[in-house]
């Protein structure tokens, strides 16, 4: 299948989000040195986690090989890195299109319920991140009390969120996008122009654990999107075969009638290169620039160190706010379509989808009415559902289908979750 660019601009935008913001102070709790080395370890690992789903996605629909026969030999060492020798689950017409619906096929229900639940947990903490920041962005740039600015907020993205097909947001998508770059360009001048200050002692290797396990689960939060891919996988499939079946009909005098066409599910391995590489190229810019700018003092959300009357960083204010109000549908129709699965309405109607994304919507702009604080909430998210949805599951999933090396992912997922979690809550 040729590269999506609808696709590669979905994915994107669905990785690049409140990470631009948060990452400079997370670069403040480990320093320069450290700090780049944890995002590009993060940016691969999800990579990789994002290729085992990839595969999988792939193997759930292909027939397996024929087995080769069974070695006489009963002593043979099993490595980690080794799959399971238990045989995979035979092929589904389709590939699943839900984060859900694969762990179902290859983990079973019980399993397949409890990623359900991670991933609506996952999803909410990251849509109220989201609004949260939107809401302060907007309060900050109106000078509005909070409730005109929580309504405003609530306008567009309850429509966005109740919408079945997320392709549509492809032209917002690459709104975003330029927006984020905008934004990482901002933070860039700024510092270029900042006078250096006192305090920036970390630079280099000074750095305590207790404050790098703080700032490991905003990392893995940063690089999260394992729950839109299948959907967005999903999508690019189904414009791909639309196109085949176009051709097809033009060329129906040189098709044998009596063989169907077969629609094709091939991996995605230049979209998840690009894609995290793109992310990580503009998460080093804003994170150097931004932490760079500020030291020691960085705060939780970047934008809350520069001055309210900056023409620029108002500009950015703006910019990113259209960033986040783009980026909230991902997760909120996520949350719907999990929501529908898990009371086995995978088609629902757009009365219950309405519903749902009402009820999703309302209760994050109740919670972000209060502003809680931000970096708990990016913190305990991406330690609990992101160790869980990028790490654990996808290892899994990659080791009950049969493919090496995830066994080592999930136990280091779940390590990482646990260590996580403990920093943020300490």
């Amino acid at each position: 299948m040729p590269f999506s660019p609808t696709s590669y601009l979905n994915l994107t935008n669905s990785v690049l989000g409140a990470g631009v913001l948060t990452l400079p102070y997370a670069f403040s709790l480990t320093g320069i040195y450290l700090g780049l080395i944890l995002l590009s370890t993060f940016a691969l690992l999800s990579a990789i986690s994002l290729k085992f789903l990839d595969e999988s996605l792939t193997a759930s629909s292909t027939p397996p090989p024929p087995s080769p026969p069974s070695p006489s030999s009963t002593n043979m060492t099993v490595s980690l890195l080794l799959p399971s020798s238990k045989p995979p689950p035979l092929p589904l017409p389709q590939p699943p299109t839900t984060y859900a619906s694969l762990s179902l096929h290859y983990l079973g229900p019980p399993i397949s319920r409890l990623t359900t639940l991670s991933t609506i947990l996952y999803s909410y903490g990251s849509s109220l991140s989201y609004f949260l920041i939107t809401l302060n962005l907007l309060t900050s740039l109106t000078s509005l009390p909070r409730l005109p600015c929580a309504i405003a907020v609530c306008i567009p993205t309850l429509p966005l969120t109740a919408m079945r097909d997320i392709s549509s947001l492809r032209h917002a998508s690459l709104l975003a996008m330029l927006c984020v770059l905008y934004l990482a360009f901002v933070l860039a001048y700024r510092y270029s122009q900042s006078n250096e200050q006192e305090g920036c002692e970390r630079l280099g290797w000074d750095w305590k654990v207790g404050d790098v396990l703080r700032a490991t689960p905003l990392f893995c939060f940063a690089f999260n999107c394992q729950v839109q891919y299948p959907t967005i996988r999903a999508s690019s499939n189904e414009d791909e075969n639309d196109d085949e079946q176009d051709d097809n009909d033009d060329h129906e005098d040189l098709r044998n009638p009596s063989v169907p066409p077969t629609p094709t599910h091939p991996p995605q391995s230049l979209l998840i290169s690009l894609t995290m590489l793109t992310c990580a190229l503009v998460y080093s810019l804003s994170s150097l620039t931004g932490y760079s700018t500020f030291c020691s003092t960085t705060p939780p959300n970047v934008l809350d160190g520069f001055p309210d009357d900056d023409p620029l960083v108002r500009a950015a204010r703006w910019a990113f706010a259209v960033v986040l109000l783009c980026s909230y549908p991902l997760y909120g129709s996520a949350i719907v379509r999990e929501i529908g699965e898990l009371s086995g309405e995978e088609q629902m109607s757009f009365g219950g989808r309405f519903m749902w994304s009402a009820a999703i919507v309302g209760t994050t702009a109740v919670v972000a009415y209060f502003e809680p604080p931000l970096d708990r909430i990016t913190g305990i998210t991406g330690a609990v559902g992101g160790g869980a949805l990028v790490y654990v599951l996808p290892g899994a999933i990659r080791w009950k289908a049969g493919g090496g090396g995830g066994r080592i992912m999930a136990i280091g997922g779940t390590i990482v979750m646990i260590l996580g979690t403990w920093a943020v809550m300490r």
